[in-house]
């Protein structure tokens, strides 16, 4: 079988990339659900803020993650971040519907899920020969992509034809069985070097490396800023007071607003009619 990739002969391989597709997928198809279980409740405003902030603390916490990892198996790290998003995702499924809970269920998704990427990077000198590494990433960059086109469009398709939080008991279970897969994965463990390091040195060797190469400082301000609140398309928001519709500069759909604290807004076409529903807070 010539075609295989030599580097999937390695069975440690296999079950990250195994392990990574399904952690991936639940990944990419929760933006999609948390629009189906946010934006009808409570608008555009908050679902941004969901977003954004677990999105954010995925950006800030990956130094002190990267600390962690020096102590601990990669693969425990990528078992143990499956295991908290599979909880944040029943809590999302049996939670209540208020802000307070979903943005710390974000939070607490985005701490967790900074250290997957690391961890899977600097796993894979430990579970493949080196001869074999660039084509054990390369199969990992093509899980990631083909994982970046599916989970999307699943989640959009079981959310209409599911009840939403029922789609979060699914992304659950592909959580579940992600972190039962990495758990079989046995690499090096750390060394005792690296394990005697205090936590405070191990922060202080790695910001070192940052302020050495300010481009990684420059990745880590990018990721951030671009968590940034997305609003859904064709939304447009009226920030102040404004008792006829108007007009929105960037998509020239229409809006109307009242007063601060009783204010109401929704979107329509140029030329068409105000909605009868559809206006939210």
């Amino acid at each position: 079988m010539g075609w295989v990739p030599g580097a999937l002969r390695h069975r440690r391989l296999r079950l990250l990339l195994a392990g990574r597709a399904l952690g991936d997928l639940g990944s990419e198809m929760l933006p999609v659900v948390m629009v189906g279980l946010v934006l009808v409740e409570h608008g555009p405003l908050l679902l941004g803020l969901v977003l954004g902030v677990r999105g954010a603390t995925g950006s800030l916490f990956v130094l002190l993650t990267g600390a962690l990892l020096t102590r601990v198996r990669k693969s425990t790290a990528l078992a143990f971040n499956d295991a908290v998003q599979a909880v944040v995702m029943t809590g999302f499924a049996l939670g209540p519907d208020t802000a307070w809970w979903l943005l710390a269920l974000a939070a607490l998704s985005g701490v967790s899920g900074s250290v997957a990427e690391p961890a899977a990077g600097s796993m894979m000198p430990l579970i493949v020969p080196t001869e074999r590494l660039r084509e054990a990433n390369a199969l990992r960059n093509v899980v990631g992509r083909a994982t970046g086109i599916t989970g999307p469009a699943l989640a959009g398709v079981l959310v209409v034809a599911l009840d939403v939080r029922a789609v979060f008991w699914l992304i659950a279970a592909l959580f579940m069985v992600c972190a039962g897969v990495l758990s079989l994965i046995r690499e090096v463990p750390p060394t005792d070097e690296w394990t005697t390091e205090t936590m405070g040195a191990s922060l202080r060797a790695g910001w070192g490396e940052v302020v050495r190469r300010p481009w990684v400082l420059a990745i880590i301000v990018v990721a951030t800023v671009q968590a940034r609140p997305p609003w859904p398309p064709g939304s447009c928001c009226c920030r102040s007071w404004s008792p006829t519709p108007t007009p929105h500069p960037s998509t020239g759909r229409h809006c109307r607003a009242w007063p601060p604290g009783n204010w109401r807004a929704a979107s329509w076409p140029p030329g068409g009619n105000p909605p009868d529903r559809g206006w939210s807070p």
